[in-house]
């Protein structure tokens, strides 16, 4: 298992940005992109949230750029661990989004979603 680079996350670059340019340039920070190592192709887009009314709007337009599916995880934690983890599909459809599962059904997906890339290095 990799370790976090530095264990915490820094915000200065976003409160620059924030304050620099405020409501004139609108920007999200993607938690999480899932990539395939040797070629570099993007197989899924994450955004984790604690809150219910988290907006993937902007998410899920990138991921489709990206051809790869836009995930929303909201999560509760307690001491730094997670307690529960809801993972739906970023995209409405009729207005609802689809339920993907809990934690084990989200490492499911995303390992498939690693299984059926076709690495463009690979011959």
């Amino acid at each position: 298992m990799r370790d976090e680079l530095t264990g915490t996350r820094d915000l200065t670059f976003s409160r620059w940005h924030r304050r620099r340019f405020g409501d004139d340039a609108t920007a999200i920070d993607v938690d999480l992109v899932g990539y395939c190592d040797p070629c570099g192709a993007p197989l899924y887009a994450i955004e984790s949230t604690r809150r219910e009314d988290k907006s993937t709007y902007v998410l899920t337009q990138l991921a489709r750029r990206l051809d790869c599916p836009a995930l929303l995880v909201r999560y509760t934690a307690h001491d730094g661990e997670l307690v529960e983890l809801r993972a739906h599909y970023a995209q409405p459809v009729d207005g609802k989004r689809r339920f993907v599962g809990h934690e084990p059904e989200l490492v499911e997906l995303l390992l498939h979603l690693r299984l059926i890339h076709r690495c463009r290095e690979e011959s």
